[in-house]
């Protein structure tokens, strides 16, 4: 077992080679406003209407090159101090060229894509262009007066070319929406919004329904949202409480992924390096669950529940927040698929999904045929891989981002292949009819967990390395402070400076560092 102090001994060598590398010149510490300038170049370009101009419309090409460039050196030339910042300045930076590749090249979001607009039917003249799609109903003020009745009707909003406010607007929730619920290009496993009024057009009622199987839950009222983001929230906040106790007294979540088994476990547990394994996966598989689940219900908490559509429009709409993951059951029913294409969170999906398709139509190939699909799921893993590569890669401990996670996500399509081809070849033999459902349950459970057993670890030894699973989820330990943690452990956990300005050799260099 390692001495005492050894976890934070690990923070602190971290923390160390972070700040020998900085004043060694090795990296440049990343900063704002400088992490900000590729997004703001987007920004900029999507404000300006270039529908009626080739030549703008030319431009995008030199705005995509631009930011591939700026998110590159940064990628290679810049880290940050602390685990999640570090790993998110790689995600970030990966992320952007994803984003512009997606909406610049492979689309033109300024003239392809729309999102939903609220008009009045007395008089046909437009409202805000954030709306409330609950159909006929009363408008109130703040203090809940109702005021007369106004009946609404919605339709899909183009770039606006005026006013001003309205475009930027609208570019801004294009750049900030993930799944695109309030838009034409929504994921499929998104429910439509609750919508009671009849809507403009067979092309809109088409836009709107288009999920044949949404997995996603959705809220049919404010408050049940609201209550729902609370409970899971303090949920969250427990669990992730109670995991990184249990990470403090395990080695292996520190890096030292040889380690011995963590000395709380019971002897008969600790003897069996299947139980050992089994057991720390699902500790990561935990964390990363919570702390994605916790730091979801942020939005709709802040958006909906304390500042509300008055102020920030759609992202104060209950009928926003759809349940980022989808019921376990699709597991069951469809292994690997079920996992990765509807319980896990569906975030980037439509980036993912959109240079798949793009390569599909380049090598003109038919969407429904297998080879299409197989494709498809290969380069939707591959983009994943890489957005987690890049995160590896500006981590501050000793990883390897092509041998760890892009690995990882690369093996996932070939267990998908052989879960699909398994059970074409039963289907084909006339077995699979004959076999009981929960005999087909059983086996996608176990296969699912048996490929994820050996190949979750290419991921979860990599974050460990990185220092990830070091981060301090929340600020007051009720667990630690009860004295379960280690001896130095206190009830507040959070520490340090969040930003300090440095002062680099040129101005661009200069900004605040995290």
């Amino acid at each position: 077992m390692f001495r005492s102090g050894a976890y934070q001994l690990r923070i602190q060598e971290l923390d160390s080679n972070y700040r020998k590398d900085i004043d060694h010149g090795t990296y440049l510490p990343f900063t704002y406003p400088w992490g900000a300038y590729g997004a703001l170049l987007a920004l900029l370009y999507l404000l300006v209407p270039h529908r009626q101009s080739l030549r703008l419309y030319r431009l995008r090409w030199i705005v995509w090159g631009l930011n591939f460039v700026h998110a590159v050196y940064t990628i290679k030339y810049t880290r940050a101090q602390g685990p999640a910042r570090s790993y998110a300045v790689g995600f970030g930076m990966a992320w952007s060229i994803l984003w512009t590749t997606s909406m610049l090249l492979l689309h033109d979001g300024q003239t392809e894509f729309y999102r939903v607009q609220r008009i009045s039917d007395a008089n046909g003249s437009l409202q805000k262009s954030d709306f409330n799609p609950a159909g006929t109903t009363p408008c109130s003020d703040r203090d809940g007066e109702h005021k007369a009745q106004t009946k609404f009707s919605l339709k899909m909003q183009p770039f606006p070319a005026s006013p001003y406010l309205a475009r930027l607007y609208w570019v801004l929730d294009l750049m900030l929406t993930f799944r695109g619920m309030a838009w034409n290009w929504r994921i499929p496993n998104l429910p439509s919004p609750s919508v009671q009024v009849s809507i403009n057009g067979q092309v809109m009622a088409e836009e709107l329904s288009h999920t044949a199987r949404p997995t996603a839950r959705s809220y049919a009222t404010k408050e049940a949202l609201i209550h729902a983001s609370w409970r899971n929230f303090v949920k969250g906040y427990i669990a992730l409480d109670v995991l990184k106790t249990l990470i403090t007294h395990d080695p292996y979540f520190w890096g030292e992924t040889h380690g011995p088994p963590p000395a709380y476990l019971p002897s008969l547990f600790r003897s069996s390096s299947t139980f050992v394994q089994s057991y720390r996966l699902v500790i990561a598989q935990l964390c990363i669950y919570w702390a994605l689940q916790t730091l979801f219900q942020l939005g709709p908490l802040v958006f909906v529940g304390l500042l509300g559509n008055n102020i920030v429009g759609s992202w104060g709409q209950y009928w926003m927040y759809p349940s980022q993951w989808g019921s376990y059951e699709s597991v069951l029913e469809r292994g690997l698929v079920g996992w990765w294409g509807e319980w896990w969170h569906q975030t980037f999906r439509f980036f993912f999904e959109t240079p798949a398709k793009s390569a599909v139509r380049f090598l003109d190939l038919n969407p429904k045929s297998p080879l299409a699909r197989l494709l498809q799921i290969f380069i939707a893993f591959s983009l994943s891989g890489t957005l987690h590569g890049c995160a590896s890669y500006t981590s501050n401990g000793e990883t390897r981002p092509l041998r760890g996670p892009f690995l990882f996500f690369l093996l996932q399509p070939v267990g998908i292949a052989i879960q699909l081809f398994c059970s074409h070849y039963l289907r084909s033999m006339n077995i699979s009819q004959k076999l009981p459902n929960v005999v087909k349950l059983t086996c996608n459970f176990v296969f699912v967990h048996f490929w994820l057993y050996y190949t979750a670890p290419l991921l979860v030894e990599d974050i460990a390395r990185g220092g990830q699973l070091l981060w301090e989820p929340v600020p007051f330990s009720f667990v630690r402070g009860m004295g379960f943690g280690r001896r130095d452990d206190t009830w507040y956990c959070w520490g340090g400076l969040l930003y300090s300005w440095h002062q680099g050799k040129y101005w661009w260099q200069s900004g605040l560092a995290t």
